[in-house]
């Protein structure tokens, strides 16, 4: 799943394995500082993507954006990595359970470039993860992998679990995205409307639009504000015969740089799990 996220950001400076749990400066030019007290920035606007109980930490309260995400609900899930001993192949690529401790499972070796080991992804059905959210580890992997011998007839080699805490985004109603564009704040996720890589993919591209439209708009072009500079300058003309106007073009032509993008090229990863 993670896949299309590392396609995507293939240009980027993406920071892997960092908890942000402060958000510091102030709209324009924001600070991230993470769980070893480095400071990441600053950055023109931050954007959170992370489950709403996690970016409520970091946002300013009280605001709209820390309101939203105290209203998203999200159910648990234990997850399982399988690995089979025997290397034969299913003769399917997921399976659904009606009933009992599984809810569905997925076959690893079934997407594009994939080969080894035969391996699966098993969820813990939704009421039993719920029922089961504080057990030990080892007892959820037990009891997973007595579920899946049971429904498929397969012996299982390994089998690793994890508490996927904010696994599936319950319905929410209301904006799939929000911007503060006084603070240059912005909120997305499947939280927002709830559950589903499609419910992400939309929530993100709705607010890269708002981006756009907020942002992007707001930052002056820095050949308007050389140009202004210039105009308001006491120290005289070039003596090349030129009148003022002319002598700004000729300054602009010497001192303007490419318009900065208005946000940063180096975006930093909240992990606040």
């Amino acid at each position: 799943m993670s896949a299309l996220g590392r396609y995507l950001s293939r240009d980027l400076e993406v920071n892997l394995s960092t908890r942000i749990v402060t958000l510091g400066g102030k709209p324009g030019a924001w600070t991230l500082v993470d769980e070893n007290e480095h400071h990441h920035g600053s950055f023109h606007a931050v954007l959170m993507s992370c489950p709403g109980p996690q970016a409520a930490t970091l946002l300013p309260k009280p605001s709209a954006l820390h309101a939203r995400c105290l209203a998203m609900r999200y159910a648990v899930c234990w997850a399982g990595l399988v690995e089979l001993t025997a290397q034969e192949p299913f003769a399917w690529d997921s399976l659904s359970f009606e009933a009992g401790t599984l809810g569905e499972a997925f076959r690893s070796n079934s997407k594009p470039e994939r080969s080894g080991a035969e391996r699966w992804v098993v969820h813990a059905a939704p009421d039993w993860s719920s029922a089961h959210r504080h057990d030990a580890p080892e007892v959820v992997g037990q009891a997973l992998t007595e579920a899946f011998e049971e429904a498929t007839g397969q012996k299982v080699h390994t089998m690793t679990v994890h508490r996927w805490l904010y696994a599936r985004a319950l319905q929410n109603e209301g904006e799939v995205a929000l911007i503060d564009s006084e603070r240059r704040l912005g909120l997305c996720g499947d939280g927002m409307t709830g559950g589903g890589v499609e419910a992400a993919y939309i929530s993100g591209f709705e607010v890269a639009k708002q981006v756009q439209a907020h942002f992007s708009a707001q930052q002056p072009n820095p050949s308007d504000v050389l140009r202004r500079r210039l105009r308001s300058s006491p120290a005289r003309a070039p003596d090349i015969g030129c009148d003022q106007d002319t002598r700004c073009d000729h300054e602009l032509k010497r001192h303007t740089r490419p318009q900065e993008p208005a946000l940063s090229r180096h975006p930093v990863n909240v992990d606040v799990s």
